[in-house]
């Protein structure tokens, strides 16, 4: 997708992913996107100290490129852990290592500064106007997918049953997606 149409494939993933493409069609100004899916799922942690530039799904898997120890601690993090009780992306707690926000993609080049665009945004959604029963049609299509394509597993699945509605919902969902019976926990 990407080859033939750049990032303009984005919109059409459907689920959770965090992606990095290299792209040295060009010899002269080869470049590597990072692509974080639309509510971030899936980390992605990126590291560019103006030298090289590392990036994996969680901070540690950067360490052995970093001589396999940890960069100090990121003193402007931790001020905010100590103001909110958590620290905000794109902020870790490590200096030098930040989040790829959700929603956005970052493109690194040669000699350039990093380019970041938001390619995806709950508040530019525009839903139409329809009445209860379509809404509820809807969400119930979109939920039953979201189902579907989360049952692609190597390895056995199950169900935590909460004793609330939606619990119960998502197995009922399963059980049409499955040959076995849904094993379920309480």
């Amino acid at each position: 997708l990407y080859e033939r149409e750049g990032l303009g494939f984005l919109p059409r993933l459907n689920g959770m992913f965090a992606i990095a493409i290299w792209d040295g069609r060009d010899p002269e100004n080869p470049r590597l996107h990072l692509v974080r899916d639309r509510i971030g799922v899936k980390p992605l942690f990126v590291h560019d100290d103006g030298q090289r530039l590392l990036f994996g799904s969680e901070p540690k898997a950067l360490w052995p490129a970093l001589g396999g120890c940890k960069p100090g601690m990121c003193l402007e993090a931790i001020h905010h852990y100590l103001t909110f009780n958590y620290i905000p992306a794109p902020w870790t707690a490590y200096e030098g290592v930040l989040h790829v926000m959700p929603g956005t993609w970052q493109k690194f080049t040669r000699g350039a500064h990093v380019q970041t665009r938001r390619w995806w945004s709950l508040a530019v959604q525009h839903e139409p106007d329809h009445r209860f029963a379509a809404w509820a049609e809807e969400f119930m299509a979109l939920l039953d997918d979201a189902t579907r394509i989360r049952l692609r597993a190597d390895v056995p699945f199950g169900a935590f049953l909460s004793g609330g509605v939606d619990s119960s919902t998502i197995v009922g969902l399963m059980a049409r997606h499955v040959k076995e019976p849904v094993k379920t926990f309480c």
